[in-house]
């Protein structure tokens, strides 16, 4: 959690999330199952907000209502234009219609690979 602290994308309220997730035993499994996955993957912040800028690469679509991800955090990272607030909380944002719309214009007119 220290690169998310670092960067200030860890708030109390993901705290509290990440404490809820290892509360029994069977959820510290699942944890450590997906850790022993993914342990290898490692961000430096530079590059990351390096990557990010890059319109070509990312387009983000956040919640206004996140409790988890603050948009104003995550804004400064990402190129200008790159990013779309909608009037929701997360795990809305996947079937909200401004993201199918995105989705169906990518489809319709791809990007150029680099």
């Amino acid at each position: 959690m220290g690169i998310l602290k670092y960067v200030r994308l860890l708030d109390t309220l993901m705290n509290q999330f990440i404490q809820r997730e290892i509360s029994t035993q069977a959820a510290v499994e699942r944890v450590y199952r997906s850790w022993t996955y993914f342990r290898d993957i490692s961000l430096s912040s530079n590059p990351l907000k390096h990557f990010l800028r890059k319109a070509s690469h990312v387009h983000a679509f956040l919640g206004a209502e996140d409790p988890l991800i603050d948009v104003n955090k995550i804004t400064p990272l990402l190129a200008i234009g790159a990013s779309t607030v909608l009037k929701e909380k997360h795990h809305k944002i996947p079937i909200h219609p401004a993201v199918l719309a995105y989705i169906q214009s990518l489809e319709t007119k791809p990007h150029k690979k680099e």
